[in-house]
C-alpha cells in the first residue's frame, strides 16, 4: 500500500495494521497523494519516527519542454490580490 506525502512515496503495507487511526484511512488513500489529509491529523514527529523506514521513493514530475506553458491572460495587480484581466 503506497502513499504519497509531500512528494515522498511510503510503503505502508506492513504499517497499515499498526496505524492508530485504523486500516481504512490508509487504504482509502492507497496510491494517492494524501499530504493534505496527513498533515490535518499528524505532526512532523510522526513522519520523523515512521517515515525513514517506510520511505521507498520520490515522485518525479517530468516536464516536457516541447509543450509550451499555457497561454494565460495578463495579471492585474490590485492591493495584495491578483486578478486576471477578463478583457484580454
Amino acid at each position: 500500500i503506497g502513499l504519497v506525502i509531500d512528494n515522498v512515496i511510503y510503503d505502508c503495507s506492513q504499517f497499515v495494521k499498526e496505524h492508530p487511526g485504523g486500516e481504512a484511512v490508509i487504504r482509502r488513500y492507497a496510491a494517492k497523494d494524501c499530504s493534505l489529509q496527513f498533515w490535518k491529523f499528524h505532526r512532523e514527529c510522526h513522519l520523523v519516527k515512521y517515515g525513514p523506514v517506510l520511505q521507498v521513493g520520490q515522485v518525479v514530475v517530468k516536464v516536457d519542454k516541447a509543450d509550451p506553458p499555457p497561454n494565460l491572460p495578463p495579471i492585474i495587480y490590485s492591493n495584495s490580490t491578483f486578478e486576471y484581466d477578463d478583457d484580454w
